[in-house]
């Protein structure tokens, strides 16, 4: 493996490691995290997480095959530097999905879910941020595509990232019923995604 595979491996790694370590640590609390397609939701709600669900487990998988493919035939060629910059900003990617894992503590969880009793979470990179988990999802995708490229990669990314967007908006949709007039506020002087998005 060359230094760009390796740095790959770490990645995926840490990012997807810090993932399952945060759904098993709540799951041994009695939290159940993993919402995406469980519970009492709406059909098109219910539909929209479990495709979301099944994309982002195709892309973990795909990414990993990305990091081994060396066939010109099968990769997009691209300079040196460009891989290097998509390493950077997977790692930006680890960073904002992380410090949202922290943030959140125990309300975190993956999904729409009236069900359980969580706090609004409006502190530490929430501040800056509606979406930090799902922002450092987008970013993973973005890094590890230009680290790696190649067709089915790039389409399943731009994928994913779409899907992601989606179930911001459909999890948006409920945030005001569960918290009320204190997301409404949070909403207005957070952005999405960070800065003016």
């Amino acid at each position: 493996m060359n230094q760009i595979q390796i740095a790959g491996v770490v990645i995926l790694t840490v990012f997807y490691g810090s993932y399952y370590f945060k759904l098993f640590s709540q799951k041994r609390k009695g939290i159940k995290t993993d919402r995406l397609g469980k519970g009492t939701k709406d059909f098109s709600t219910i539909n929209a997480e479990r495709s979301l669900k099944r994309t982002t487990v195709a892309l973990a998988v795909i990414q990993i095959c990305s990091l081994f493919i060396t066939d010109p035939n099968m990769s997009i060629s691209v300079n040196e530097i460009i891989r290097y910059i998509g390493l950077g900003v997977a790692c930006l990617g680890i960073i904002f999905f992380i410090s949202a894992i922290f943030a959140m503590g125990n309300n975190w969880r993956a999904g729409v879910d009236k069900d359980q009793q969580t706090q609004l979470v409006i502190n530490g990179i929430y501040r800056y941020s509606r979406n930090p988990a799902f922002l450092g999802f987008d970013l993973l995708y973005i890094g590890i595509t230009m680290a790696f490229p190649n067709w089915i990669l790039l389409i399943v990314s731009c994928m994913g990232i779409v899907m992601m967007h989606f179930q911001i908006i459909e999890e948006e949709r409920h945030l005001p019923d569960i918290f009320g007039d204190e997301y409404i506020a949070y909403k207005k002087q957070t952005p999405r995604y960070l800065l003016f998005f």
